[in-house]
């Protein structure tokens, strides 16, 4: 209403005492930055550690210990949860596309959830039942799910297989790279098209290693992959 732009920061926060296996609690806090000061607006406490933040559809969304949790912020009325999801070991991460979001939890690999805003609820929509210690996850597309888990492989499963009562997401394809991905960003290390001819890579994400690597990861069409 004042007319001046402003950012906002979410920060995330656990405290861990000498006596527990895991943080019980901490915080989530909102940080407002209006190009000359930065200040807290928000903040509350949550049973556990936030692990990780993220945004769907305009709405905080954040792990905490087991749960995934949307948070519903405005400047004047603060932080208030409007749903959470608890089928998790862990969530330790998420990546949201739209109303999707795809969880990567301790052991029990990933699993895509939906958002339903009109109902106010997380559903998970399919899994991946193996289990998988995740080290990071990243959505390639509407369809294609990417992983990294702590034996130092990449995998890439797609939505969605019925087997029975049970909605899978299944396994594709396995690359075992020798490095402890702990970070996807989409992205890429030099111009993309500088000539403006036709790119044979349609999306590129970069990953960075516990070592200090850094790669990249292209995506391809079928016939290219098939004849290469």
């Amino acid at each position: 209403g004042s007319g001046i732009n402003a950012e906002y920061f979410v920060v995330g926060t656990g405290y861990l005492n000498e006596d527990e296996s895991e943080p019980k609690v901490g915080r989530l806090l909102v940080f407002r930055w209006d190009g000359t000061n930065l200040r807290q607006v928000a903040g509350t406490e949550v049973m556990g550690a936030v692990n990780c933040v993220t945004e769907v559809c305009g709405k905080i969304l954040a792990g905490v210990n087991n749960k995934v949790t949307v948070f519903e912020f405005k400047e004047d009325e603060g932080l208030k949860v409007e749903c959470k999801y608890h089928n998790t070991l862990m969530a330790l991460y998420l990546r949201a596309r739209g109303r999707f979001i795809l969880v990567g939890d301790l052991l029990r690999s990933m699993a895509l959830l939906v958002y339903r805003q009109l109902e106010g609820r997380l559903e998970d929509i399919a899994k991946d039942y193996r289990a998988n210690w995740m080290t990071q996850v990243e959505i390639l597309d509407d369809e294609t799910f990417l992983g990294a888990e702590h034996c130092h492989n990449l995998f890439v499963c797609v939505k969605v297989v019925e087997e029975g009562d049970r909605k899978l997401l299944p396994f594709v394809g396995l690359y075992h790279l020798g490095e402890n991905v702990n970070v996807f960003r989409e992205g890429s290390l030099v111009l993309q098209n500088p000539s403006g001819a036709p790119s044979l890579v349609h999306k590129t994400v970069l990953y960075g290693s516990a070592n200090g690597a850094i790669g990249i990861i292209g995506c391809i069409e079928k016939d290219l992959f098939d004849l290469l």
